[in-house]
């Protein structure tokens, strides 16, 4: 595991912070961020490509692995830094 990755033990507490989640969705309905997000990590959770591919993604594990950084990222610099103490 590197430092852009969210460990498993993690993931059950931070998808219960309601704020937090709410902030996610908003992040993932905005096409320019995640379209920065796969340019910055290359990633493709804008699922761009032929069906092939995207099926070798998923087939992989590649698309669990983005969605896992794409929360941890969200984390770490969107809510971190506005989240209510």
């Amino acid at each position: 595991m590197t430092d852009d990755e969210l460990p498993d033990y993690l993931i059950g507490p931070i998808l219960r912070d309601l704020g937090f989640i709410d902030v996610l969705i908003h992040c993932a309905k905005h096409k320019g961020f995640v379209q920065e997000f796969d340019r910055l990590f290359g990633a493709n959770l804008s699922q761009k490509g032929s069906v092939i591919e995207l099926l070798v993604d998923q087939a992989s594990g590649r698309m669990d692995d983005d969605l896992r950084r794409f929360v941890w990222f969200v984390k770490r610099h969107v809510w971190e830094p506005i989240k209510p103490t």
